[in-house]
């Protein structure tokens, strides 16, 4: 028996280092991603609707054409809550719609809040 043999062969019934460290709950683990990944799309397509609605508001974009109309309608409740909260300052004919960014910026502190729990709750 050559040496390489010896090492082959120690290598082979040599214990797996991974084995004791890995998660005893894998599914837990999708689950968190799943979960995390499908707040992450949701809290994207608030981003990109209040985004539309921020430059069509720049834009002073025509309130009675098809997609404004859209989205400015399903946008609407996302930014009731901070309606008054502060001017809004207008530029040329359009408006710069502070309160939807204040909107934008709270709804990704609460993804970030929602993501954290998701996690703490599938990661036990």
């Amino acid at each position: 028996m050559t040496y390489q043999d010896r090492t082959d062969e120690h290598i082979e019934k040599a214990p797996n280092p991974q084995a004791a460290t890995a998660d005893p709950a894998p599914s837990r683990n999708i689950v968190s991603r799943k979960v995390t990944r499908a707040i992450w799309i949701m809290a994207t397509v608030l981003d990109v609707l209040l985004g539309f609605r921020l430059l069509l508001k720049l834009f002073a974009a025509n309130p009675n054409s098809p997609f404004a109309r859209l989205i400015y309608s399903a946008s609407d409740y996302l930014v009731y809550p901070f309606q008054n909260l502060v001017a809004n300052p207008s530029i040329g004919g359009g408006v710069f719609e502070i309160t939807t960014l204040i909107a934008m910026l709270v709804y990704l502190f609460l993804t970030w809040l929602l993501i954290e729990l998701a996690i703490l709750i599938t990661r036990r």
